[in-house]
């Protein structure tokens, strides 16, 4: 499924981590508002090519330089959020997810993918373990063992779930994104 696509035209969306490959600005429906969230800041030339780009496509787009872990909207602002490859790299991905919960209206989707934390006692978990410092380092902060599918699947659990279910949800693999390619990805409710 394409994350780009969970709510339709006139929708406003809020893509979390928006960094410089806009290339998928193209996949929004036309008429779509986009938001862009990144914690750095965009030179002038990024942010008119990403304009460009979201105006062939019929989308309008706003970016803005915020922290995921306290996001600058208030409550129930978006219709849908889109959110790939960012939970890796935040300080306090179970506070980004709250936020991501709290600026979305109730019954919208949040469309994610993410690289995952491998399955326990496993040498590929063990192998993620002893990269993890370095990737830190190296990649901008990403963590490559984080479980944060498991982490959004208990979002769902109990009465008083941030979202009321997770509507998909795949774990699969990529061999060429390596040390990367343990992956997931899904569509939480809002609750």
């Amino acid at each position: 499924a394409d994350v780009c696509t969970l709510a339709g035209r006139g929708s406003r969306i809020l893509e979390v981590g928006v960094g410089t490959q806009l290339e998928h600005l193209c996949r929004y429906t036309p008429g779509t508002f986009v938001v862009g969230i990144d914690s750095s800041k965009r030179d002038a030339e990024d942010a008119s090519e990403a304009r460009a780009i979201a105006a062939e496509a019929g989308v309008s787009l706003e970016l803005v330089t915020a922290s995921l872990e306290n996001l600058p909207f208030p409550d129930a602002t978006f219709d849908g959020v889109v959110g790939v490859f960012i939970l890796c790299s935040v300080d306090d991905y179970e506070r980004a997810i709250q936020e991501i919960g709290r600026v979305l209206r109730p019954g919208a989707p949040y469309g994610w993918v993410e690289h995952v934390r491998a399955a326990e006692g496993s040498k590929l978990l063990a192998m993620q373990l002893r990269r993890d410092p370095l990737q830190q380092r190296d990649a901008d902060n990403c963590h490559l063992a984080r479980p944060t599918d498991k982490c959004l699947l208990r979002m769902t659990e109990g009465r008083d779930g941030l979202f009321s279910e997770m509507r998909s949800f795949e774990r699969f693999r990529v061999m060429k994104m390596w040390p990367v390619f343990e992956q997931a990805w899904g569509v939480l409710v809002r609750r």
